[in-house]
């Protein structure tokens, strides 16, 4: 009967600490480039802290290099286009629902270069990804702070199709919030 006792405490527990962990997933060194005939993406240093009950805290280091030329070129037969890619990423996030996971933005420091062979289209695309990402980070902050919240948006006007992005960030998510993010998925 104890022993009984002592294993659902346990599992009481393990419950609560999955309800009130947090996940913080932090990016480093994100470096992405694509122009017209290469996409190049240098080493992406991402670290998950996860905090269980607000103090026991587990980190966990990976360096990855995603390679993703493969599947754009596999997509779109070889043709690496900057709209191409950003309709890749539109489809992808209309697939995911990701406000079942609820995410919260504690910082951001994201640089980004577009051009495009249009130079017209390019100077009326900026204002617009501008306002795009202010109304994403309406959304993600709840606190806002100058210093830890920066953006910058250059135009790239060197008649090709063209996109850098330069990202570190910090984004934070509750565990029960991923469950039930996989339970949406499935």
């Amino acid at each position: 009967m104890l022993v009984i006792i002592l294993i659902l405490i346990v599992f009481f527990f393990i419950l609560l600490g999955i309800i009130y962990s947090n996940i913080i997933i932090d990016i480093d060194n994100c470096n992405i480039s694509c122009n017209d005939t290469k996409l190049d993406i240098e080493k992406i240093d991402i670290s998950m802290k996860i905090y269980i009950f607000k103090f026991l805290k587990i980190k966990i280091n990976r360096n990855i290099k995603f390679d993703i030329l493969k599947k754009i070129n596999k997509k779109y037969d070889g043709k690496i286009d900057v709209l191409n890619i950003i309709k890749i990423i539109f489809n992808s996030r209309k697939k995911l629902k990701l406000k079942y996971l609820n995410p919260k933005l504690n910082s951001i420091d994201l640089c980004l270069y577009f051009g495009t062979y249009n130079q017209m289209l390019t100077t009326f695309s900026i204002p617009i990804i501008s306002i795009f990402i202010s109304v994403l980070l309406s959304k993600l902050i709840s606190s806002y702070d100058n210093k830890y919240y920066n953006y910058r948006i250059f135009p790239e006007y060197s008649n090709k199709n063209y996109l850098s992005i330069n990202l570190v960030s910090e984004i934070q998510f509750s565990t029960i919030n991923l469950i039930i993010f996989l339970f949406k998925i499935k």
